[in-house]
């Protein structure tokens, strides 16, 4: 993998909601909210993995895609949790 590819890859993964999109996240009943990490994010990761033009490593790194995406799922749950928890 070159040495853009896996930065482009990293920024997918760690990449951070803005607020607005965070406290959305966040005030989503616990059925919505899995149903997005699941679901929507998934979609919404390839989406961004083609706009970065990272396409190529889908079918070249399939377990690669899996891990990052399942990295990415670990994240949101996260930050999401850490935002319910701040006073707002």
């Amino acid at each position: 993998m070159k040495a853009d590819d896996a930065m482009g890859l990293s920024d997918l993964v760690f990449d951070v909601p803005d607020d607005t999109r965070l406290a959305q996240l966040a005030g989503m009943d616990p059925e919505s909210f899995e149903q997005y990490v699941t679901t929507g994010r998934g979609a919404e990761l390839r989406r961004s993995i083609m706009e970065k033009n990272l396409g190529h490593l889908i079918p070249a790194q399939p377990s690669l895609i899996k891990i990052a995406n399942g990295t990415h799922k670990a994240l949101l749950r996260n930050y999401a949790d850490a935002y319910r928890r701040l006073p707002h």
